[in-house]
């Protein structure tokens, strides 16, 4: 079945990399969209040009129900489409070359925040959204990764935490057989996270987040099951 394009959406993780390449996307085809992010000036100065809808927040610690409530205020209406772009790679060691620690070395506080951000927030939004999204064609997507499947040293907080939204997105799936629920690992790209997760990298490998999105976006209704893997260097 073929989905007509969303009317509304709402990205987490709006104010730059593969978060504003989406919301950049869906304005060029005439979509409302919400964007938010923790840096309100930053994420003003990214969706200013484009006409989206900054929302400044942290889905980490705030109240979801009232986020969507203004959010949809702001969109005119409920949304279509839900894309939980947002991540934090969780503390970063002093090593210039290698900066992601070991498990071992990651505080309590760090845990539970990565956590927050990566899972426990985007979990939250959709319960709020689940109750008003628009029923025909509405499709919640989050950005996966390959550390949800591969054990990575030093990649403990950030891959348990998208395990566990992955596993959330296949149970949602199974639970509500109208809304769609996909999990997109959209590879290495070039964004400030990567650089600060692999600083020494050939950032001239890398995927560009623009790529991506379109990749994404273009492969909604294509994509069977709830995990996906875009290959778009």
């Amino acid at each position: 079945m073929t989905r007509p394009n969303p009317q509304r959406a709402l990205i987490t993780g709006a104010s730059r990399g593969l978060g504003l390449a989406l919301a950049t996307i869906l304005r060029e085809r005439g979509a409302q969209v919400v964007g938010i992010a923790r840096d309100e000036r930053r994420l003003h100065a990214a969706l200013a040009p484009i006409g989206a809808h900054p929302l400044a927040a942290d889905v980490g610690d705030t109240d979801a129900d009232a986020l969507v409530a203004r959010a949809s205020s702001l969109a005119g209406g409920p949304f279509d489409l839900f894309v939980h772009a947002a991540s934090t790679l969780g503390p970063l060691g002093d090593d210039s070359e290698d900066p992601m620690p070991r498990l071992a070395d990651v505080s309590a506080d760090a845990l539970q925040r990565t956590f927050a951000v990566n899972t426990l927030g985007p979990a939250l939004l959709v319960r709020a959204l689940h109750r008003t999204m628009r029923r025909e064609g509405g499709t919640v997507v989050v950005i996966s990764s390959d550390a949800a499947i591969e054990r990575y040293p030093g990649w403990g907080p950030y891959g348990a935490s998208k395990t566990a939204l992955d596993h959330l997105v296949g149970v949602w799936a199974a639970e509500d057989a109208a809304l769609r629920f996909l999990a997109f690992d959209p590879g290495e790209m070039d964004t400030a996270m990567h650089a600060a997760a692999m600083p020494t990298a050939d950032r001239d490998a890398l995927a560009d987040p623009g790529t991506v999105a379109a990749a994404i976006l273009a492969r909604l209704d294509a994509t069977s099951g709830t995990r996906a893997v875009i290959e778009a260097a």
